[in-house]
């Protein structure tokens, strides 16, 4: 026996929820159990309905539906989401992915494909185009770098922070041993110790990481 798909549509417009209905009602697994236009409307029918997937149409949405998506991460994690993109949302893919979403259809999809993304979704697996995996992959070892040199930063001392402060004022040794009140020879150590940890080489190298990095900040 082929096993029945429950699924929820979140659409703000009624013409279009019914061309996504239509769609779907075409497959004998998949069966829309409710339609939504707006996010109260939808969590009581989320938790009326129990459904297998949400599928939510971000493309008719204020400010690329980040906020109904926490609403519906936050009080039915259990549900997985399909949402219904444009690749000029490219930089919420990591946002929609964070709060939970397990894959996208773009609007240029067919409806074979739109099917196959409800049944993969549904039945526990991910649906994600081959250039969003890579997206994914390019984010998550942008995020690695990123933790590095966070690292990196927090390894400097209270003190090394204050030498390099002052030298990207234009500070020189002299004066910035004053405003210390530790000697010259001892700024040049600091300093020293700084192009180690942050793997540079001169002032200016440093200086440029500094402000690059928001170390300052």
């Amino acid at each position: 026996m082929e096993v029945i798909y429950k699924v929820v549509i979140f659409e703000s417009y009624p013409l279009f929820s019914s061309g996504i209905k239509t769609v779907l009602n075409a497959s004998n697994s998949i069966r829309v159990t409710g339609e939504a236009s707006n996010i109260d409307a939808l969590l009581h029918l989320l938790q009326k309905t129990n459904p297998n997937a949400i599928v939510f149409d971000i493309l008719h949405c204020i400010n690329a539906g980040l906020k109904p998506l926490r609403k519906i991460a936050r009080k039915f994690p259990h549900i997985p989401i399909l949402l219904i993109v444009g690749e000029e949302y490219a930089d919420c893919f990591e946002s929609y992915f964070q709060l939970g979403v397990k894959g996208f259809v773009f609007k240029e999809d067919t409806s074979a494909e739109f099917t196959q993304a409800i049944k993969e979704v549904c039945s526990g697996r991910d649906h994600f185009r081959n250039q969003v995996r890579t997206f994914f992959k390019e984010s998550l070892k942008k995020n690695r770098r990123d933790k590095t040199t966070n690292q990196t930063d927090q390894s400097l001392t209270d003190r090394e922070i204050s030498v390099l402060k002052l030298f990207c004022r234009g500070l020189t040794y002299k004066e910035i041993g004053h405003n210390l009140c530790i000697s010259p020879r001892t700024v040049e150590t600091h300093k020293q110790n700084i192009l180690t940890k942050l793997k540079v080489k001169s002032t200016v190298d440093m200086v440029k990481y500094a402000f690059h990095h928001r170390i300052l900040h």
